[in-house]
């Protein structure tokens, strides 16, 4: 009876690791561009792409070569992002960041 158990959990779990290796188009990231306004920051811009404010220095590694300081942005410049389809916010950045700047 185990025997039977392992071999079953052995082919779900082999099942499952496919999936994970080839992944799916859920996981797929696209680039973009955010045009940074004043008052941003890279933490403010990975909450909203990310939604999480520790992947920072993601946004940063992304424009290495454009932001020299991750702690200066210069407002009306592109910076790039990876968007995985649903993982942003259902607002448009303004109104993210509005409330949480407490707006």
């Amino acid at each position: 009876m185990m025997r039977a158990w392992k071999g079953v959990l052995g082919a779900a779990l082999a099942g499952a690791a496919a999936i994970l290796a080839t992944g799916s188009p859920a996981d797929a990231v696209e680039p973009a561009e955010h045009a940074v306004r004043a008052g941003d920051n890279l933490h403010l811009i990975a909450a909203y792409y990310y939604r999480d404010p520790r992947q920072w220095r993601k946004v940063w590694q992304l424009n290495r070569a454009s932001v020299a300081r991750p702690s200066v942005l210069v407002p009306g410049k592109a910076i790039r992002v990876e968007v995985t389809p649903g993982v942003t916010w259902d607002i448009p950045y303004e109104e993210f960041r509005a409330r949480v700047r407490g707006n």
